[in-house]
């Protein structure tokens, strides 16, 4: 396994893949009609990563089923 598989692996091991629910509202109503979430990590540093900087690498080792289960 390479380094950076382990350090996605690590990841969802150590709970710091994060949710953060995102409201949706309609538009003409005002009504709360759902929510979406978006994924977050929490690096071990303090830094919360977006994810154009680890979606890709979550899908080229096949782990991006993991993190919708974790989610």
């Amino acid at each position: 396994m390479s380094h950076t598989h382990q350090v996605l692996r690590n990841t969802l091991m150590e709970h710091r893949v994060i949710p953060y629910f995102q409201p949706i509202i309609n538009a003409s109503t005002g009504t709360y009609t759902g929510a979406e979430i978006l994924v977050r990590i929490h690096h071990i540093n303090g830094e919360i990563v977006l994810p154009a900087s680890f979606i890709t690498s979550y899908t080229t080792y096949n782990e991006l089923i993991q993190v919708t289960r974790f989610l």
